[in-house]
């Protein structure tokens, strides 16, 4: 590899792989991670995995790291500790020959697409970052390390950087405000950044009576899903730099913008490709497709509109509404069904559309719907609400 990952890098990618397998099978939270340290046992005495959850997370791991090209995954099982695996994490990735990453795609429905990313091409994309948004003294983590984009810029950028990371997955929004400081890097999603500015309401740069005020020189970054422009404006009130990252695991980061009524721009290793709905690497010439559809302005500039595989995203996880409706119609109160993306919320969220069938009554309708959906959808794919319709538009 031509750069190596540092152990605390390692070890938060690890937590972040570990916990996310543990929340799959229904035994922890995603952010659980924020209290690990390499001490941190996977037995009794710590984590207590299952044989489930230990194979599972171990296989995680071997898969992101590549272990087994090295042969060195099937020491995951003996090793006790987070930071054991991340010593053999660190010598897997000495003695790797390929030099790259696997991710998987996020999504509720079916295997996830595995993508593996050169680590070169990761590592010149943190370093952009990195003369992009100098001056940055922490990054602020909000997001997991195992999908592409909190691996950018919670485990590489800092590296890349050598600052330290605060994971602030545990905290209010309104502790997290409290713990902001000048040249922090904020990483965040469209639904945290939101839930900031909410907990703390009402203030003004410069006249913040019985608040903390914002420091200064702090930057925010957000991906995953679109950064609505309202709150890309809101925020950028009391941060100097606002960015919204435009990217996908197939590619990493595309593009990005940071002023809400512009288009997003190239990063540099990219050019339009010859098909509108493709993209170029500079150093390779491979086409890459897009993974929406867009409308671009000149040969730099593009705007995404609707994705080209029919997903959305809601909190970062890739949902398909149009599948969630076809499960929805097997209810038995229900004639027909429609699901949409409600983007008025500040998360957005699933809202379906219900016409309900002859026989069904339609005062309790909506809570049988809701009840029906609370044991059979994730929380991303759950329709957070139902409306009644004599016919779909």
């Amino acid at each position: 590899m031509p750069a190596a990952l540092s152990a605390a890098a390692i070890l938060r990618v690890i937590a972040s792989l570990v916990a996310a397998e543990r929340a799959a099978l229904g035994s922890g939270r995603a952010w659980d991670a924020a209290g690990w340290t390499a001490g941190t046992a996977l037995g009794p005495t710590g984590l207590a995995l299952d044989s489930l959850e230990l194979v599972a997370s171990a296989d995680a791991v071997s898969r992101f790291f590549r272990l087994h090209e090295t042969g060195s995954d099937a020491q995951l099982r003996t090793e006790p500790t987070l930071g054991g695996w991340t010593r053999i994490v660190a010598g897997g990735l000495a003695g790797a020959a390929g030099g790259g990453l696997t991710f998987a795609t996020s999504g509720t429905t079916g295997l996830p697409k595995l993508c593996r990313q050169p680590f070169a091409v990761l590592h010149d994309e943190a370093q952009f970052w990195a003369r992009r948004l100098p001056g940055r003294r922490r990054v602020l983590q909000t997001v997991g390390a195992h999908h592409i984009y909190g691996f950018l810029f919670t485990a590489l950028l800092p590296d890349v950087i050598g600052c330290p990371v605060l994971d602030t997955r545990l905290m209010s929004a309104a502790s997290l405000h409290r713990a902001l400081q000048p040249g922090d890097l904020l990483v965040g999603v469209p639904g945290g950044l939101a839930a900031l500015l909410s907990a703390v309401p009402g203030q003004t740069p410069g006249q913040i009576p019985g608040q903390i005020p914002w420091p200064a020189d702090l930057v925010a970054v957000s991906a995953t899903s679109p950064l609505p422009a309202p709150l890309h404006t809101a925020l950028r009130v009391h941060a100097a730099e606002v960015v919204d990252i435009y990217g996908s695991s197939e590619t990493a980061g595309i593009a990005a913008r940071h002023d809400p009524a512009e288009p997003f721009e190239l990063l540099p290793r990219w050019r339009r490709g010859a098909a509108d709905g493709e993209i170029t690497a500079v150093a390779t010439g491979a086409a890459h497709a897009l993974p929406d559809h867009a409308t671009w302005h000149g040969d730099r500039h593009l705007r995404p509109a609707q994705r080209v595989d029919g997903a959305v995203q809601v909190a970062g996880i890739n949902v398909f509404p149009d599948q969630v409706a076809a499960r929805l119609r097997g209810h038995p109160l229900l004639a027909d069904c429609a699901v949409i993306l409600d983007t008025s919320l500040p998360e957005p969220r699933l809202r379906a559309l219900i016409v309900p069938a002859p026989h069904a009554d339609a005062a309790t309708i909506v809570a049988a719907c809701d009840h029906w959906s609370r044991r059979r959808f994730t929380a991303p794919e759950r329709p957070v609400s139902f409306e009644l319709r004599s016919s779909l538009p």
